[in-house]
């Protein structure tokens, strides 16, 4: 897609110009965001899903993106790479819904399988894994491939705090329109590209992908009770519990460890049995679980 010519960018910044206009601007692909200037620099791999529904264990990815592209730890992006883009056929119907949103059809995926080769030889490439949504592409990958339960994740969407920062969603067209510009939404690769203009835009003080980098490499705690009694239920929920494979779980920062074991011994409990895992950006956002906790993590009893 080719950028506006010079006319119509002289046009729109006369427009921006005035107070009376504020501007948006297609998206278009920049190879170069930040010209290499010697710094050393690590390869981040976007990557966004279609799905057939919002469940990893029964639904399954009929499109998949993922764009390279290289940063410093100073969070300046350079380069971006060539987009790998694949389609799958599912062993399903595709859902009305899901069609309406993607655009995505029957005809489209027809005979359409992704290939495993390529998507590994990009995922085991990448120092950092970043998703608009971590939470829910993720658990959807792993199941596609072990390779990505090998490399760390981050999130654009809740590790940058955006709500801090004025901004009223963390919803990525929202993002984008905010910072200027729009894009076709709900196609993978499209979203891949509006995610890494959004970590090179800025962000504050700062750019996103600074912001980004500052939240994602910490090490937090994932505390997960079970056994507690029904009538805590509402407790652990106004504390920002979630059910997750039959247990209560919250994730918090090392300052925040010990108020939250405290909290857990409270009687309201009684012989709840809590288990704390370290969690770094190697296993946050997945759904694989270790209950017993894994090398490195402690159980605590709730009593």
């Amino acid at each position: 897609m080719e950028r506006y010519s010079d006319e119509q960018e002289r046009i729109a910044q006369a427009l921006e110009a005035s107070d009376h206009y504020r501007v948006l601007r297609r998206l278009v692909p920049r190879p170069v965001i930040n010209p290499p200037d010697g710094t050393p620099t690590r390869i981040g791999l976007f990557v966004d899903v279609e799905t057939t529904g919002l469940e990893s264990s029964t639904d399954e990815v009929i499109e998949l993106a993922m764009v390279p592209f290289t940063f410093g730890m100073d969070g300046r992006i350079f380069e971006i790479g060539r987009p790998l883009e694949q389609k799958a056929e599912p062993s399903q119907p595709i859902p009305l819904n899901v069609q309406q949103l993607t655009g995505l059809t029957a005809g489209e995926l027809s005979g359409k399988v992704i290939d495993l080769f390529e998507v590994d030889r990009y995922t085991k490439a990448a120092d950092l894994i970043v998703a608009h949504h971590a939470r829910f592409d993720r658990p959807f990958l792993e199941n596609l491939s072990p390779a990505f339960q090998q490399r760390p994740w981050a999130c654009s969407m809740s590790q940058i705090n955006w709500c801090e920062l004025g901004y009223e969603s963390t919803k990525l067209e929202y993002l984008a329109l905010k910072t200027g510009y729009f894009f076709t939404g709900h196609r993978a690769v499209w979203d891949c590209f509006a995610g890494i203009e959004l970590l090179a835009s800025r962000v504050g003080d700062s750019n996103g992908m600074c912001r980004l980098l500052k939240n994602a490499l910490k090490t937090s705690w994932r505390i997960g009770v079970t056994g507690s009694p029904f009538a805590a239920n509402a407790a652990l929920r106004d504390r920002g519990y979630k059910w997750v494979q039959r247990r209560w779980e919250v994730e918090v920062d090392e300052a925040s460890k010990a108020a939250e074991l405290l909290f857990l011994k409270s009687e309201r409990f009684g012989n709840a049995s809590v288990i704390v895992d370290r969690v770094s950006p190697f296993e946050r956002f997945s759904d694989r679980r270790t209950l017993h906790g894994p090398k490195g993590a402690h159980s605590v009893s709730a009593g």
